[in-house]
Formats: C-alpha cells, sequence, structure tokens
C-alpha cells in the first residue's frame, strides 16, 4: 500500500511488542518510516524478468517534495504491473490433475503466480503552527488487481479464473503540543477502509460466471500520548511514555446477486499504555564490569467489547559489563483476539466424497474393513466457539561491536521463546501428515486427538448437525449425488484453539567490513536455527513437532553477504542455503533436498559529471538466483491443487534479472 520511493528506512523490533501497541505485536513490530526532509523531485523506473518463461514486472514512480522552515510536504505515486508465471514454465515442477486423475485440457493453465496490477499513492505534510505546536496529515490510497488461474474441488473439477480486485484508503493526523522541552502531548486519528471484490468464472467444464463475493473492512481510532521525563539520574533521563486510545472495527463479507452475508461483526477496543526507562549506570556513574545498565518497564490495558479485559507487561534489561559488549534480555505477554473474519465466520466448507474415491487419491490405505465401502465427511473453516490467543516470550541476546580506524565488526545473537496458548490451528498430526490420513490414526487410537475431532459411523442426528453448522450453501458433493451413506465425519482441519504452541530458536548476524587501496569490502552472515515448533491440540493428546516437513518451517536457513564500494560505486554477493528435510516424520517420508542459490547486486550513481543532466542519476543491476536453481521436487497433491515444490520454503521464480533506474531533480 505504501510506495517504496516513500520510504525512508524500515526499523524491524524482533520481541514481543504488544505492551505497547497491542495485540499483533506478539513477536515484534516492523514501522515504516516516510521520508521527512525531501526536497525536489526523483524519477524512477524498475524492469525486470525471468530467463525462463514469460514472467516480468514493471515499476514506475514520481515522487516530489519540498521543505520550508516550519514544515515539509512529501508526495508520491507509484504503478507497478507484473505478469503471471505459468506452471508450464517450470517443467520441474508437477501439476496437479483433476480428482480422476486427467489433466486440465491443454488450452488452461496452472499460475504458480498470478498476475497483478497496482496503484498506489501518498501524501503527507508536516507543519509548525507555533514554536510548540505541529501538525501533520497523512494520507494513502491504492488499487489492486490480480489475476489467477488455479483448480478448485467444488461439485465437480472447477477450472477457475479468478480476478480479485481491491482498494484501501487511509487518512492520519496529528497534533503535537510541547508544554516545556522535556514534557510533549500527542493525539492523532485514523481512519482506513478496504474494500475486496472476488470475482470468478468457471473455464471447465463450463464456462459459467460465479457468484461475485465483497469483503468490506472498516477502521478507525484515536489515541493521546504524554511523553516526558521524570528525573536526572547521573546514568541520565529517566523517561515516561502515557498513552490511550479507543479503536472501533468493522467487518463484513457478502456474496453479491442475492448471495447473502458470510461474514457480519464489529469491535471496540479501549486501552491504556505506558513505558518508563530507567537507566541505572552509564557513562558518568559506570563501576568495573558495569558500564552501562538500563531497565525498560511496559504494559497495556485492553478492553474487548467481544472478548473482555487483559492485562499485558513487558520488562528489558540491558547490561555493558565491557566496551563494545551489551548483553540483553526481555519478558513479554500477549493477548489476541480472533480476527472478525474468523469470529463471526458464516462461510465454512464441507466436502463429501466416497471414502475409496479419497483414499486413491491420496495413496491412503485402507484402515479396516469396515471401512470399505462408505463416504467421508471432512470439514474446513473456523469452529463457532473461537477464543483470544495468549503467549509468553522470552529473548536473551549480546551484540558486540568493535571499530579502528578501518576496521569494523559486528556480531549479533539472540535466543527466543515463544509459548502460546489457545493458538489458532488444526489438529496436528503426528508425522504432518494429511487430516485424511489422520483418520487412520484416529482409527487405531481413538484417544490421539480431542474427542470428537473424527468420528466413525456417525447418526444421522450428528450428520445433520454438522450440515447445519456449516451451512448447506458451503456443502459439495463430490463423485455422488446426495448425502448418504456417511461412515466418516473427518473435524480435524477446523480452525480452533490449541491447547499449547511453542517455538524456540536462535537468530545469529556476523558483518565485518575493512578499507583498502581499492576500496571497502565487506561481509556478513545472517542465520536462524529454529529448535523447536511443537504443537498440542489438547493436554491429553501428544505434542506434535512442524520442524523438517513439507509446508512447514525449515529449522536452519543461512544468508551471507559479501560487498565491495568504492567512490559511488557498490557491489554485493549473496548466498542463499535451505536445509534439507523430509515430507513428514515417517519412516516412509520422502527426502526433500536442500536448496542454495545465489545473488548479485550492482549499483553506481553519477554525481558530479560535466554533463549536468545526469548529476543525480543512479542506475542498478540486479541478479536473484543467478543460476536458475529450481526448487525441490515435491509430491503432488492430485486434486488438492498443491504442484510438486514446497512455497513455504522455496520459490518456483528461477533467474531473475532486474534494471534500476532512478533520477533526481
Amino acid at each position: 500500500m505504501i510506495p517504496v520511493s516513500a520510504l525512508e528506512r524500515i526499523d524491524v523490533l524482533t520481541d514481543g511488542a504488544s505492551s505497547i501497541y497491542g495485540s499483533d505485536a506478539v513477536a515484534g513490530v516492523i514501522n515504516f518510516v516516510l521520508r521527512s526532509d525531501f526536497e525536489g523531485a526523483e524519477t524512477s523506473a524498475r524492469y525486470g524478468t525471468v530467463t525462463s518463461g514469460g514472467m516480468d514486472e514493471v515499476r514506475v514512480s514520481q515522487t516530489a517534495g519540498a521543505a520550508w522552515a516550519s514544515g515539509n510536504v512529501l508526495a508520491t505515486y507509484e504503478y507497478f504491473h507484473r505478469n503471471n508465471l505459468l506452471r508450464s514454465d517450470r517443467p520441474t515442477i508437477a501439476a496437479p490433475t483433476f480428482y480422476d486423475g486427467t489433466p486440465a485440457p491443454d488450452e488452461f493453465e496452472f499460475d504458480l503466480l498470478p498476475e497483478q496490477r497496482r496503484h498506489s499513492a501518498l501524501l503527507t505534510i508536516n507543519q509548525d503552527i507555533a514554536a510548540n505546536l505541529r501538525a501533520s496529515i497523512s494520507g494513502f490510497f491504492s488499487h489492486r488487481e490480480s489475476t489467477a488461474r488455479n483448480y478448485a474441488l467444488t461439485t465437480s473439477a472447477n477450472y477457475l479464473l479468478r480476478e480479485p480486485t481491491s482498494e484501501n484508503f487511509g487518512i492520519n493526523a496529528a497534533i503535537t503540543y510541547d508544554f516545556t522541552p522535556r514534557w510533549s502531548l500527542q493525539i492523532d486519528g485514523n481512519v482506513s477502509d478496504l474494500r475486496t471484490i472476488d470475482a470468478a468464472t468457471r473455464l471447465f467444464p463450463a464456462v459459467q460466471s460465479l457468484p461475485t463475493r465483497v469483503a468490506y473492512s472498516d477502521l478507525w481510532s484515536v489515541s493521546a500520548l504524554l511523553n516526558g521525563v521524570l528525573i536526572d539520574l547521573p546514568a541520565g533521563d529517566v523517561k515516561v511514555a502515557i498513552g490511550t486510545q479507543y479503536r472501533h472495527e468493522d467487518f463484513l463479507n457478502r456474496y453479491l446477486a442475492g448471495g447473502g452475508i458470510t461474514a457480519d461483526g464489529s469491535r471496540k477496543i479501549a486501552a491504556a499504555f505506558g513505558e518508563l526507562y530507567i537507566p541505572i549506570f552509564g557513562e558518568a556513574n559506570e563501576l568495573p564490569g558495569v558500564k552501562r545498565l538500563e531497565v525498560n518497564i511496559s504494559g497495556r490495558l485492553d478492553d474487548y467489547s467481544d472478548f473482555g479485559t487483559t492485562i499485558n507487561p513487558k520488562i528489558g534489561v540491558l547490561w555493558s559489563p565491557a566496551t563494545g559488549l551489551k548483553l540483553r534480555g526481555s519478558y513479554s505477554t500477549s493477548y489476541a483476539p480472533p480476527a472478525l473474519g474468523r469470529v463471526y465466520d458464516q462461510q465454512r466448507a464441507l466436502l463429501v466424497i466416497p471414502y475409496t474415491l479419497l483414499r486413491n487419491l491420496l495413496g491412503i490405505e485402507l484402515p479396516d474393513p469396515s471401512l470399505s465401502d462408505i463416504n467421508y465427511m471432512g470439514a474446513n473453516g473456523a469452529a463457532d466457539d473461537l477464543q483470544p490467543e495468549e503467549s509468553t516470550a522470552y529473548t536473551f541476546g549480546a551484540d558486540y561491536q568493535w571499530n579502528s580506524q578501518n576496521h569494523a565488526f559486528q556480531a549479533s545473537v539472540t535466543y527466543y521463546d515463544v509459548s502460546f496458548e489457545g493458538r489458532l490451528g488444526e489438529v496436528p498430526i503426528p508425522g504432518n501428515l494429511t487430516s485424511a490420513e489422520g483418520v487412520s490414526l484416529a482409527f487405531e487410537d481413538p484417544n490421539l486427538f480431542p474427542p470428537g475431532s473424527v468420528i466413525f459411523f456417525p447418526s444421522d442426528e450428528q450428520v445433520q448437525s454438522v450440515v447445519e453448522g456449516f451451512g448447506e450453501r458451503n456443502l459439495s458433493l463430490l463423485g455422488i449425488s446426495e448425502i448418504e451413506n456417511i461412515g466418516i465425519i473427518d473435524l480435524l482441519s477446523v480452525t480452533r484453539n490449541l491447547a499449547s504452541t511453542e517455538t524456540r530458536g536462535i537468530d545469529l548476524n556476523i558483518s565485518y567490513e575493512f578499507d583498502t587501496d581499492f576500496g571497502r569490502v565487506s561481509a556478513g552472515i545472517n542465520a536462524n536455527y529454529i529448535l523447536d515448533f511443537i504443537r498440542q491440540a489438547a493436554d491429553t493428546t501428544p505434542a506434535v513437532e512442524s520442524v523438517n516437513s513439507l509446508y512447514n518451517p525449515v529449522d536452519l536457513k543461512l544468508r551471507g553477504r559479501l560487498g565491495y564500494a568504492h567512490d559511488n560505486f557498490s557491489s554485493n554477493l549473496f548466498v542463499n542455503y535451505t536445509d534439507s528435510y523430509r515430507t513428514d516424520s515417517t519412516s516412509s517420508a520422502e527426502p526433500i533436498e536442500s536448496w542454495t542459490t545465489l545473488d548479485f547486486s550492482v549499483a553506481y550513481s553519477i554525481e558530479n559529471s560535466d554533463e549536468k543532466w545526469l548529476n543525480g542519476t543512479k542506475f542498478g543491476l540486479s541478479i536473484v538466483n543467478i543460476f536458475d536453481e529450481m526448487p525441490p521436487t515435491t509430491s503432488t497433491l492430485g486434486a488438492f491443487r498443491l504442484t510438486g515444490y514446497d512455497p513455504a520454503n522455496a520459490s518456483p521464480v528461477g533467474r531473475y534479472i532486474s534494471f534500476d533506474l532512478r533520477k533526481s531533480f
């Protein structure tokens, strides 16, 4: 939604921040900082293309800004267009087939990446009204269109053309008053609106326009924040921030042409929050082994109209025992109600299919002869009794920095441990198998899953209850003409609150730079190692490890960098590594190879040319995946639309070359 040219930088806070920012900031915050001092005009253009296939993209933007003694203005418009990436452009990636095993007609194609077109614009104005009074207003607008050809499993094998369109706008206005040089009050208001229209056309087996779905999401909020210095200590100022906020959210999802409402809800949130920064030791009062010691304490109270009141604290400590070395740790909690679209979801999917046909699709052996001639009923969607997610997060880390006249070294390591209660998700299945495969496990061990997750030989009342709960409009029959002879009800894929989820891992970042007679050389490595990602559906069911399995995180990812810069020239070479893993944790699991790719970028800027019109011009070239390494091959899942690669851990784009041109006036 925000044009890239309008950004000055992106700040990332990598530990829990719900005590200040609210429920969304469970594991951190990404803050997009806009340019505030830009003057003049800047035109930029970017063209990129794959070297195999027809996907290319264009991005063009125009930025203009002005600054004066008491304020500034910035305006940016950006246009972006990307063609689709066809599955046929990647012959090593196997395509799914229709449920009966037959491929789609040759004239139809699957999209690995859809076509997308986007317009976005931003305007921001800052103005000093008086010596101690400032005002600002920002507005943005974006319009996005997409075209995707994919496959849907409905009453028959359908080949679909989906064309979603979305429009989003927002306005923020703020006023800041300085009581004294050390105390200020800021009051701001936000309004945002999102409209999404999802139109679809069935292309196979017969051309037919499907009901168009429209989603409306609206939000407005007002907040006040008081900042200031409480007292002066030898180590520095004790700073405090106290704030309050009121927010209102609405969500509506419906079908046009009399299709009815599928989700409708609203939420009101009132909040109060505060933060206290205490410097205990610093340069003025350091001790041996304690050059710096700081404590940061914050907390937030939220009152939700639909889920009650919660209080979430955070405490962080930073200790520097020696020059260049910092040790840090934090503890925080969070509380996140389910999104409105989940809480008020009236559209859930229910599929009835002969169990034999389903087993043939997925290669599942018959669990018991009594299940040989029955029909299977499987459900997807959100449960109707969702509760908030609650989490506790710990982080511990160390940062080291060493600088000399021509050398600079930095190293950072962080250990994180985030534990959730009630995290939303599907019932975890041992071996990371599909829900249909979980049915076999449930038959062998009825206590493996929470009660009611899989029902064998249900009564007519149980079948009717599930159909009514999920809505007859959302019911699909595949390979049969009516609901009868139901022998299995599978609710494993229904989104619900899990008993617990825990993830632990280590982040490492090392960089080194030094000057030579020929320029500055730099090198670095960034690594993430996931120790665990464990989910447990209920206190009475087994814990399931999700790391290193198909469509789940891989334990080890690395990105190394080697750079060179001299005057107005710079270049970087990157190497990316994703560790090998297996499709699941069973003995018959298939191995998935590790994936290593190289990226390269080079940039040159012209500043003092005799040709004045060239000054302020920057050129850039980048190559992603230099050697065109295709993603590791995985099994397809037939009628379930999953192609032969893992989109959670690899990209189908291949070698991608882009050219950038930027001109400042």
